[in-house]
Parts: structure tokens; C-alpha cells; sequence
């Protein structure tokens, strides 16, 4: 939530976008044309989904699942920078400023190498093999029920 409300986009039907474009118009279109100029972006999350009924009557364990989609809009003005720009037109001091958005650094080819990075020279995973070590050593110390047979 945190982070949706950093990184919200400024819907025009708001009520600090009604009051903001009504009092001082402005001021409104220079923090619009703002935040576009910059290339920065914001977040806009679609209605909620929930199952159908037909997912349910197939899928009892689905009742609770609710589906989020937040999609990123370039160009597109926050909610943060109306607020600071109507802040500013009240002559009020600045609210605190939203923290950077987080790097975006997903390459395809960086999925690849993790997933051969816990491979050791022999092929096999290692930490797999740590761990059948680590279960071996624990049923020796406590003496396996097999071992009497």
C-alpha cells in the first residue's frame, strides 16, 4: 500500500484534483506538465477480480482469492506531485517527499544465470545436496529404525 501511495497516479475525479483545478488552474496545469516533462510514471491499479461462480463451484479454495493488477502509465502525473503543488499554492510547507521508485533491473538473461549460479562444477545443485548431507547426518546421530534390521 506504501508503495501504490507514492507511486498513485492523480485521477482527474479526485477530490484534490477538482479542488486543485477549480482554485487555482494554474497551478494545476504546471504540476501536470511537471511531473510529464520529467518522464516520470505512475501506478494505476484496475478494479479488483475476484472468482467466478463457476471458478468456485470447481475450486472451493479459490472463495478468498482476489486478483490486483497495477499498471505503470508513463507520462502520467502523481498524486504526490498534485499534492505538493496545491501544498505549495496554500502557501502550507511540503509534504515529505515519495522515495525513489525502485530500480527496474529484470533481465531474462539474469533469470538464467541464477538459476545455474547454485550449481556446482559436477552439475548438481548444491544446496540441494546440502541439504540430503545435513538430513543423512541428523538420522545417523539419532539412529535410523532401519538400521537394526
Amino acid at each position: 500500500m506504501d508503495f501504490y501511495r507514492h507511486f498513485e497516479k492523480a485521477r482527474p475525479d479526485a477530490p484534490l484534483s477538482n479542488w486543485f483545478e477549480a482554485h487555482h488552474p494554474s497551478a494545476y496545469a504546471a504540476a501536470l506538465e511537471a511531473s510529464a516533462r520529467d518522464g516520470a510514471w505512475a501506478v494505476e491499479a484496475d478494479d479488483a477480480l475476484r472468482p467466478s461462480e463457476r471458478e468456485m463451484r470447481e475450486n472451493s479454495r479459490s472463495r478468498s482469492a482476489i486478483l490486483h493488477v497495477l499498471r505503470r502509465r508513463d507520462g502520467a502525473s502523481r498524486t504526490a506531485d498534485l499534492e505538493r503543488g496545491a501544498y505549495a499554492a496554500r502557501g502550507w510547507s511540503a509534504p515529505p517527499r515519495a522515495p525513489d521508485p525502485p530500480a527496474t533491473t529484470f533481465e531474462y538473461e539474469a533469470v538464467g544465470a541464477s538459476a545455474s549460479a547454485g550449481r556446482t562444477d559436477d552439475g548438481e545443485n548444491g544446496g540441494r545436496t546440502a541439504s540430503k548431507e545435513k538430513k543423512a547426518k541428523k538420522e545417523k546421530k539419532r539412529g535410523s529404525k532401519w538400521a537394526e534390521a
